[in-house]
């Protein structure tokens, strides 16, 4: 990456650009310790003060990881990576006899450093709350089978704070109500917002006609808002996911 740093110096020097990159044969002298990059940049005309710069530019740069973290507590990992953003820009800053701010006032290396260090660390946190409110929101996917004696907590209690409950009442001997119980798998699939839940048709009601499938029931606030009974309303003879899906949405 080539970073370049426009400068006026003190009163009556020309005006310059530097580019903060190295040739190969730099690149090989320091990587030999031959010389270091701070003595490499000094030699194409920079002073002390724009090198400074340009390499703690540098070292904020590449210390901004991926923040979306694994759980929402700080990792060892993450204690580790504060500590280690913390000295790097320490070494970068030491040896440098630079003074808090240019002759303008316009710049503060310290104050820099910490305003960048702060957004980081805010970038992460931020990162961390909207990976938790994506897992509380989009945390299910699949289709659960429940018993009669499940329908209370998981349908009413479960629906009950504002969560969409979609539950599906089975047969094996109905070939409309099969291809709702597999066309379901891949509507929960893509909506992993939406609760899904199966239940046998004679387990959930008793004397439940056959006719009456394939049945689907849609529940919010502890209620039922929704009711699909019968083929035409479960999106027709042979329906898929996608006539399915269509039906629900209406």
């Amino acid at each position: 990456m080539s970073n370049f740093v426009d400068y006026s110096g003190k009163k009556g020097r020309t005006k310059y650009g530097f580019s903060g990159e190295t040739t190969q044969f730099e690149d090989a002298l320091i990587k030999h310790n031959v010389i270091t990059r701070e003595q490499a940049l000094l030699n194409k005309g920079m002073d002390e003060e724009d090198v400074a710069r340009l390499l703690v530019n540098e070292a904020v740069d590449a210390v901004e990881v991926d923040y979306h973290v694994k759980d929402a507590k700080k990792t060892e990992r993450e204690e580790e990576e504060d500590e280690e953003l913390d000295d790097e820009l320490d070494d970068m800053m030491a040896g440098f006899e630079v003074s808090d701010r240019t002759a303008t006032g316009e710049f503060s290396m310290e104050e820099y450093r910490e305003k960048r260090k702060q957004q980081i660390i805010k970038d992460r946190e931020r990162a961390k709350r909207e990976k938790e409110e994506y897992a509380r929101v989009y945390r299910f996917g699949d289709v659960n089978s429940i018993n009669r004696e499940d329908w209370e907590r998981e349908v009413n209690q479960g629906s009950a704070s504002g969560q969409w409950v979609v539950v599906v009442l089975t047969s094996t001997s109905v070939e409309e109500a099969l291809l709702v119980e597999r066309s379901i798998e891949a509507v929960a699939a893509k909506f992993k917002n939406i609760k899904f839940l199966k239940i046998r048709s004679t387990s959930a009601i008793e004397r439940w006609p056959d006719s009456n499938l394939p049945t689907v029931f849609c529940y919010r606030d502890g209620e039922m808002q929704k009711q699909m009974i019968g083929v035409e309303q479960c999106g027709g003879p042979g329906t898929n996911a996608e006539r399915l899906e269509w039906r629900l949405k209406r």
